[in-house]
């Protein structure tokens, strides 16, 4: 597969800008994606409902939001590539994948079983519920003998009486100003220009040619270089308790970095040179 979805929301590992292929992972619930260690990667995620919602993002186990969560209106895509650190919204370390073998003074803890793993919970947005607004004047129904009040009955919202409970408030939603992504207070959301999003249908991935896999494939990730993706806040969002969808992704690794890239298409499999804009096979856009 070239996507990890569960209910209409889909999250998907990219590479240099491609994405990468997971496959049934060892473990139950997850999809394995094995990249070269060393190599820096970006979230691409994908709300396929009709519904806005957020989504809560831990890898290795860590809130790598800092506390803030990701906004995703309906029918719509983003990417996410680096660490929010101390409410930093201008700039921030890129995700960057390394071997528990490397020694590297960012693992936090090289025996943590959660080393690899990436977990996104999406939550939709809690309906707004408005009491109804009866017409301020007698109005007579022409087949029933009974009269609409005088007086209006106040607009409210739903306060999650009557057995049904609407509780979770989540605010400072955060809108990046680069990719157009947004976060929030446990919420990421999106403004109106997408720099770098790429539609999930495109037929293009990319593979790395790694034939020999490490003798430990177990990685975490790690801050890289500086990004400077931005975010803005964005408040008063209230999404439901419980998570509509959950997608799990474990990253595994390659020995060094890519040896080769090769581009695919997806339509008919055909390799193509990078450069070019169409599959010569089947004609497929790239």
């Amino acid at each position: 597969m070239l996507m990890a979805h569960s209910n209409e929301f889909i999250m998907v590992v990219k590479c240099k800008g491609a994405c990468q292929r997971d496959m049934k992972g060892k473990n139950n619930g997850e999809r394995d994606v094995h990249i070269p260690f060393g190599t820096e990667y970006s979230l691409y995620f994908k709300n396929k409902s009709n519904e806005n919602g957020t989504i809560e993002l831990t890898i290795d186990g860590t809130d790598v939001l800092g506390g803030y969560s990701f906004y995703l209106p309906a029918r719509s895509s983003k990417t996410i590539e680096r660490f929010v650190v101390d409410g930093d919204l201008e700039k921030g370390s890129r995700f960057k994948f390394v071997s528990l073998d490397s020694d590297d003074p960012g693992i936090v803890d090289p025996d943590s079983r959660e080393n690899g793993l990436i977990v996104a919970k999406f939550y939709k947005e809690q309906p707004m519920w408005l009491g109804p607004v009866y017409n301020p004047n007698p109005w007579v129904c022409p087949s029933h003998p009974w009269v609409f009040p005088t007086q209006p009955c106040p607009t409210r919202p739903w306060n999650g009486t009557d057995g049904i409970h609407w509780t979770m408030t989540r605010s400072n939603t955060l809108s990046d100003c680069s990719f157009s992504t947004t976060l929030g207070k446990s919420t990421k959301s999106s403004g109106d220009s997408d720099c770098l999003s790429t539609p999930i249908s495109s037929s293009v991935y990319q593979a790395y040619c790694c034939d020999n896999v490490k003798s430990s494939d177990k990685g975490a990730t790690v801050e890289g270089n500086q990004s400077d993706q931005k975010f803005t806040v964005m408040n008063g969002r209230t999404f439901c308790q419980t998570p509509s969808a959950v997608v799990k992704l474990r990253l595994r690794g390659r020995i060094g970095q890519a040896v080769k890239e090769h581009v695919f298409c997806t339509e008919c499999g055909a390799k193509i040179k990078a450069e070019h804009k169409f599959c010569f096979d089947c004609g497929a856009r790239i």
